[in-house]
């Protein structure tokens, strides 16, 4: 969980959403410090990740409708 949010590296944090997510651990509150973070990759993993999980995260995508990112929008609307 913790690699999710803190990793230095923008693709360790991708990686350990993906590995939550495929083995049922991904919860509401890492898909929402993820769609906090700084990097666009992080953020529209999250919100694919999220949705390949089956995780409860409408109010994070609702907030992320409107990211800045256009990759990001499209998944969170998804």
């Amino acid at each position: 969980k913790t690699m999710a949010t803190k990793a230095n590296a923008p693709q360790a944090r991708v990686a350990a959403l993906w590995a939550m997510a495929r083995s049922g651990k991904l919860d509401d509150q890492t898909v929402t410090a993820a769609a906090g973070d700084a990097s666009e990759a992080v953020r529209k993993n999250a919100m694919m990740a999220a949705a390949e999980a089956k995780a409860n995260a409408r109010a994070t995508a609702i907030k992320l409708a409107g990211d800045t990112n256009p990759q990001v929008r499209l998944e969170a609307l998804k």
